[in-house]
């Protein structure tokens, strides 16, 4: 909201007296009210016919400096209709809806559906969140929840107090303080040993008949674990809950007993639940019955169809494999294999979505290696006994384990299991929450430590006609700090990434760090920047440093440098919508403890954090 300066309001208010003083001395008046008059009516008001001036009627009269239609402190104009120099008057356009107005679009442009006195203009549509169209009164508009925006159109961030289960949040209680059920990072945690004791304890969403809040009457009680359905946090035991968003509504997508068409899960007023809300594919996307299509959700055994036109999309018709390298695409695959929700269970999903299938023989009784380092998208990975399409839980399931090209964010999947040799081995392999893309898929047994036992300078590639995993670090630890960052250089190949990763990690130099005039606070579709920022934030996320200096990698150098802690940021005791303020030391303080303040806007919550600096 635009602020007055406190000097324009001395300027101006002090030209309104000269003003009204000339008018004095040529014989005229001050400014009044329209439809007063100056008879003496022995009431004080200057009308015989016309009440005493009323602050909050929002009628700025002749001793009122202001008047924004109520009698509140704090808000620019006081309960005695005088300004307030350090608070914000009420503006139409700013994109808050202040007391006076019925609606505020963030501009003053007639037939919008917002008029520019910010009132609704009935015959007008409103800006719509949800349409992919970013109005000027919303941060951001994906079409629906996504992981940088959401749902209601605001930006996403864990502390938001708005469970966003596509930025993989199992819970979001309005803060990032770990100790209360939901973690700094949105994540449930465990409940308290007092679990159970009738009382309600900190870290406990309930315990007995004692709730945190009021919950919904139609949510469900207390469980054994201190959680209930309504708490904004997907928990209880495994599968119980697939959505949780805090209300009572039940036509909102996820109803009242936190359940949700498309979980796979069919419950009660669900016909068939094939894990998607798509049409055409035999259950429809109110999970109801369709007769005729094709494609299809199936569960359990494998049934189901296809139509994505790959070979092994079937459980049935499992490609054969033993050890070695393969590359493989998932993309257009449908899901087919059973939920597993006791060992697949991460971030809130139990499902290996978009799979397709392997059947592994193994060669020789060891452990063997399953990875999928080296994949382009968000992985998922399960390996079951036999290569029949599932009847038991699998042996193993992984989702984000290591790295891979281009993507080295711990997004891919690694397992290893004890195989016998000549068994057969089902390799189900997929993407969390339908991700899909082009993957590598490596088997190995008794793979050997490739940092010990690795050949090669870890700061040269390995020949490129070769496949050469690990380097020999020659005791410095790089290779393992290397291989903990991005695994696919120590299970698949030692490649110029790796190479990269190594420079930059180990010698503090990335290339993309030197000769380069970008700088670290703006995106670019090159690698790196000119700043010794650069190598702080690669080390970190060397995407950054190989791929492009995209807007995550400017986000992270605003929060790990304090890039936006400059003068002319903004006073660190104001909310402003541009990162960072003005006193460095406070600013850094602040973005320390919670990065959004330098990343995205200082918000009221960092200026209550703010409260504690001089």
């Amino acid at each position: 909201m635009y602020q007055l300066p406190f000097a324009w309001l001395r300027r101006n208010s002090f030209s309104l007296l000269i003003t009204g003083l000339t008018a004095l001395a040529m014989g005229g008046c001050p400014l009044v009210d329209p439809g007063t008059d100056n008879t003496n009516d022995n009431t004080g008001n200057g009308n015989d016919n016309e009440p005493s001036p009323v602050c909050g009627d929002g009628i700025v009269d002749t001793s009122e400096l202001c008047d924004d239609g109520n009698t509140v402190d704090l808000d620019g104009c006081s309960s005695t209709c005088q300004v307030e120099p350090d608070r914000p008057l009420p503006v139409c356009g700013d994109g808050v809806l202040d007391s006076s107005e019925q609606c505020d679009d963030g501009n003053t442009v007639d037939l919008d559906g917002c008029s520019s006195t910010c009132q609704v203009e009935p015959d007008r549509p409103l800006p719509v969140c949800g349409d992919s169209i970013v109005d000027r009164s919303e941060q951001c508009d994906d079409g629906g929840e996504t992981a940088s925006c959401n749902a209601d159109c605001t930006t996403a961030r864990c502390g938001d107090g708005i469970l966003n289960t596509a930025a993989n949040e199992q819970c979001d209680d309005g803060n990032t303080t770990p100790g209360d059920r939901c973690g700094a990072t949105c994540q449930t945690e465990p409940p308290p040993a007092t679990c159970g004791n009738g009382v309600l304890n900190t870290g406990e969403d309930c315990d007995g008949t004692k709730f945190e809040t009021t919950a919904p009457a139609s949510h469900g009680a207390c469980r054994s674990n201190c959680t209930y359905c309504g708490n904004k946090a997907i928990d209880g035991p495994a599968g119980v809950e697939t959505c949780d968003d805090g209300n009572a509504v039940d036509t909102d997508g996820c109803r009242n007993n936190c359940t949700k068409c498309g979980d796979r899960h069919v419950d009660a007023g669900e016909q068939c639940d094939d894990g998607n809300t798509v049409n055409g594919d035999l259950c429809s996307a109110t999970c109801q019955t369709e007769t005729g299509g094709g494609g299809g959700g199936g569960g359990g055994g494998g049934g189901g169809g296809g139509g994505g036109g790959i070979p092994n999309e079937l459980c049935s018709v499992a490609t054969p494999v033993g050890e070695g390298t393969r590359t493989y695409s998932n993309a257009g695959a449908t899901t087919d294999g059973p939920n597993e929700p006791a060992t697949c269970n991460f971030a809130g999903s139990t499902n290996v979505d978009s799979d397709i299938w392997y059947c592994y023989t193994a060669t020789d009784t060891c452990t063997a290696m399953v990875s999928l380092c080296g994949s382009d998208y968000d992985t998922k990975l399960a390996v079951y006994a036999g290569c029949g399409c599932p009847s038991a839980a699998p042996l193993a399931c992984s989702d984000d384990d290591c790295g891979g090209t281009g993507d080295v964010k711990k997004q891919q999947s690694r397992v290893t299991i004890a195989v016998t040799s000549g068994q057969q081995y089902l390799v189900r392999v997929g993407g969390y929450l339908t991700k899909q893309g082009d993957g590598r898929l490596t088997i190995g047994c008794d793979v050997v430590d490739a940092c010990a036992n690795g050949t090669g300078d870890c700061f040269t590639e390995s020949p490129s006609q070769t496949l050469t995993p690990g380097c020999d670090d020659a005791g410095s630890g790089c290779c393992a700090q290397i291989c903990t960052l991005d695994r696919f250089c120590c299970d698949v190949d030692w490649d110029g990434d790796c190479a990269e990763e190594a420079k930059g990690v180990c010698q503090g130099s990335y290339t993309a760090c030197t000769a380069n005039t970008r700088t670290c606070g703006t995106p670019d579709s090159n690698p790196g920047c000119n700043e010794t920022c650069c190598n702080t934030v690669c080390k970190v996320d060397p995407f950054c440093c190989l791929e492009e200096w995209d807007g995550t990698c400017v986000d992270e150098a605003n929060s790990m440098c304090f890039l936006t802690c400059v003068p002319g940021a903004g006073d660190c005791h104001s909310v402003h919508a541009t990162p960072g303020c003005a006193t460095q030391t406070c600013c850094e303080t602040v973005c320390a403890s919670d990065p959004y303040c330098c990343e995205t806007e200082w918000d009221s919550t960092c200026v209550g954090d703010a409260a504690a600096c001089p």
